[in-house]
């Protein structure tokens, strides 16, 4: 009778999703989709709307007009994705994002979540900085430090994961970072940043259910749940789908331009209007996203003001507020800036970032004598830095990344004494770093990475006093780090790699450098050995000097390092003491317990491993001892290691086995171990059909699956119900398995049978999903069993 419902389960599942994805493909209920009473509220396109119709229902405040989702504002709608405003706040508890997870959207990979209050810090987000996301952020105000914020995304998913999120252990959420892409591929080019805003991606679930004249795009909800967009094909508008307005012909009957084209002629045209004005308005760009985004079809991202609005943000058109800040960031512009930019005289900043803007930055931005702030980062801008930025003595940020600039670093921005954030990388510059660089007293950020400069690293720039950030890798650099920049001890990101450097790393750097959070100098030729010093800067998230000629042992104070995640010393000449001394240190990380990064191959280790490393980090994902001269065999317990994605030992004398507790089906992990003598020992296909089969019995039974929020790293679903067995197994059997007539109907001896049949139901479950593939039976025994529980059972009702 039990497997009668078991079967009769299946049938209803069966039924439930068809008869839920007929309902869903019926819309009978209207949409609302204006905001507020009357004809004059703001309306939002199909499938969003303000009633219970909606496929994607908002919240609409009639007297404002304000749209949110929750308590949020709605920012803008893309084809794709919602965007939300995040702003600050000091205490708002992570428990405030469940809102953000719907049916038909959820919050996408491209978010990045600034947390506080976590029980371990992490950093798993974009490479800024920590004092410039203080700054931005202005997470000062929380009377926060910033090594007290964590950062936390999920770049290999689809979805954010609300229960991963919650067993981070963190309990506020500050604010938020969106990715931006020139399309929306991880492997996207062009990036950019969306400060205090959250990216919702939004469809409708089931098949497609598009207008006859718009294009269907087939997607995954959260959850991986099938669901789809639409959008009108050319020449039409609308929002596309069938149950909204669909799509009908546009009016114009004038060809399109391209796009670019389009562009090229209005920038310069909105530029001169600006000129032309004389009383501007002092309405800052990126925050006009805000109130009522959308219009049907092609003008759906273009937001609106009215009359009100403009003549409130100009303080009714006061000749005192001229236009003083010009953003036109991430708003897929293309063509050049016209010089007639320089007649903005009252301009503080511009900020035309992620843009594909060309040709040469004019001249003419030196007529802008009060300009503050220039971020021209992430267009194709070609010719030499203009020397009239001379000119601009009050510029505290020039920010020209990933752009086509050439030529040297001019020897006018000499002049610019304020600058604090300068940052050039990612371009094709030339010549070396100037001298005067090393007057800039206020500088913070110095970022000139990624380019082709040559020559030393100036002694000079050992005055820079007040520097957080000193990149100047992947040149073309040469000579020995100044002994005086090792001497600025505010710095705590710290990066040298791939130059032509050589010489010692000072034996006290870890005293003079006591900030550090990134530490790398790989590809180079220094020499001598590790500083011991340097655990004595114990906020070190990075160690890399991979590929140098270091020699002697690794320091065993790396121990200390409480926050360290990545240790690489690759390619060097470490070891070589020819016994378990030089693998000593490896005793000591065991007390790193966020390493995720640990690499020493291609060293002069020997020696066996030691069977400390089977305690290394749990979340340790790479563990390479390749091409060095350790002989044994691998520790039985390196199967703790749960989270390694490669284990690299080839290139050694190892012999034996690798232990079972490796389990090479039910890992991601790719194992280098040739040309050792070691033999691979795979579970059998069989055992691994038992471990998946033992896991659905287990759910089938129980009524709960392995995701359910009980479930967590201490607690899967095969230990939930080993706890339990023998003594409470009716505590834990899906109550529904038992009908109540048959609880009224059934005898003592009865009950005693149907608890028997289901605790070695259970058991066998519980022996096909054990975490070692030995303790497996094969799936044909497994089935005899099921088979001969079932005739004894039916035979003794």
């Amino acid at each position: 009778m039990i497997f009668h419902q078991i079967i009769s389960r299946f049938v209803l599942s069966i039924l439930l999703v068809w008869s839920s994805s007929s309902v869903g493909a019926t819309h009978s209920i209207r949409c609302d989709q204006r905001c507020g009473s009357g004809s004059n509220g703001p309306r939002v396109p199909y499938p969003f709307g303000f009633s219970e119709g909606c496929g994607i229902r908002l919240n609409c405040t009639e007297t404002t007009g304000d749209i949110r989702i929750g308590e949020y504002l709605i920012q803008n709608v893309t084809s794709d994705t919602l965007m939300v405003n995040f702003p600050v706040n000091c205490s708002r508890p992570v428990e405030d994002l469940q809102q953000f997870w719907g049916a038909n959207y959820g919050m996408t990979w491209r978010n990045e979540l600034l947390l506080e209050n976590c029980k371990l810090l992490r950093n798993e987000c974009t490479a800024i900085p920590s004092e410039l996301l203080s700054i931005r952020l202005n997470i000062q105000s929380c009377d926060s430090k910033k090594e007290n914020v964590s950062c936390y995304s999920e770049a290999n998913a689809d979805y954010l994961d609300y229960r991963k999120l919650r067993n981070t252990g963190c309990g506020i959420v500050v604010s938020s970072i969106l990715i931006g892409m020139d399309n929306d591929t991880k492997n996207s080019s062009a990036m950019f940043l969306e400060f205090q805003t959250l990216g919702l991606a939004w469809g409708l679930e089931g098949d497609c259910a598009c207008h006859n004249d718009a294009n269907c795009t087939n997607i995954f909800l959260p959850g991986t749940r099938n669901g789809f967009r639409c959008r009108c094909k050319d020449g039409f508008t609308g929002d596309g789908f069938r149950d909204g307005d669909g799509c009908r012909k546009e009016r114009s009957k004038a060809k399109h331009l391209d796009s670019r084209v389009l562009l090229a002629v209005i920038v310069p045209v909105a530029l001169s209007v600006l000129v032309l004005c004389s009383y501007g308005a002092y309405y800052k760009l990126s925050n006009s996203r805000k109130a009522h985004p959308w219009n049907d079809g092609q003008l759906a991202q273009i937001p609106r003001l009215t009359y009100r609005e403009i003549f409130g943000a100009t303080d009714g058109f006061s000749e005192d507020n001229m236009v003083t800040n010009l953003d036109l960031s991430s708003r897929q512009l293309a063509g050049v800036i016209p010089p007639s930019i320089g007649n903005l005289s009252f301009l503080t900043g511009i900020n035309l970032k992620n843009n594909s803007f060309h040709g040469e930055i004019p001249q003419a931005i030196g007529l802008l004598l009060q300009l503050q702030y220039l971020n021209l980062s992430s267009n194709s801008f070609s010719g030499k830095i203009p020397t009239n930025l001379t000119y601009c003595k009050e510029l505290r940020v020039l920010d020209l990344y990933n752009n086509h600039v050439v030529g040297k670093i001019v020897d006018q921005l000499s002049s610019l004494s304020k600058l604090y954030i300068l940052r050039l990388k990612g371009n094709s510059l030339t010549g070396g770093i100037p001298q005067w660089v090393g007057n800039f007293s206020s500088l913070k950020f110095l970022d000139i990475s990624d380019n082709e400069l040559q020559g030393p690293i100036p002694h000079d720039l050992g005055r820079l006093t007040n520097l957080l950030v000193f990149f100047v890798n992947s040149n073309e650099l040469s000579g020995t780090i100044p002994s005086s920049i090792f001497n600025i001890s505010s710095i705590y990101y710290f990066s040298v790699s791939q130059n032509l450097l050589h010489g010692q790393i000072p034996e006290d750097v870890g005293l003079t450098l006591p900030n550090l959070e990134v530490f790398a100098g790989a590809v180079n030729s220094f020499t001598g050995p590790i500083p011991v010093s340097l655990a004595n800067a114990t906020k070190l998230n990075v160690i890399d000097f991979s590929q140098n000629k270091l020699i002697g042992d690794v320091p065993t104070s790396f121990g200390k390092l409480k926050t360290l995640v990545r240790l690489n010393f690759e390619a060097n000449r470490l070891g070589g003491r020819g016994s378990y001394e030089g693998l000593k240190f490896l005793d000591f990380l065991i007390n790193c317990t966020n390493l995720m990064v640990l690499s020493f191959a291609t060293n002069n280790f020997r020696g066996e491993l030691p069977y400390s490393i089977t305690n290394l980090s749990t979340v340790l994902e790479i563990f390479s001892l390749g091409n060095n001269r350790m002989h044994g065999t691998l520790p039985a317990g390196v199967g703790n290691l749960i989270s390694l994605t490669l284990l690299g030992m080839d290139g050694n004398y190892l012999n034996g086995s690798v232990p079972e507790a490796i389990d090479f089906r039910s890992t991601k992990g790719f194992y280098r171990l040739h040309p050792n003598r070691v033999r691979i020992r795979q579970p059998s296909v069989r055992t691994w059909r038992c471990f998946s089969f033992g896991i659905v019995l287990l759910e089938l039974f129980i009524g709960k699956r392995p995701t359910d929020e009980i479930f967590n790293e201490s607690l899967n679903i095969h230990k939930y119900v080993s706890t339990a067995l023998p003594e409470h197994v009716m505590e834990i059997v899906d109550p529904l398995l038992l009908s109540a007539e048959e609880e009224q109907n059934i005898n003592q001896d009865q009950a005693r049978r149907v608890e028997e049949c289901l605790l070695s139901v259970l058991e066998i479950g519980l022996t096909c999903s054990a975490s070692l593939p030995r303790d497996r039976v094969p799936i044909d025994i497994v089935l005899s069993k099921l088979q001969a529980i079932k005739e004894s059972f039916l035979s003794r009702r």
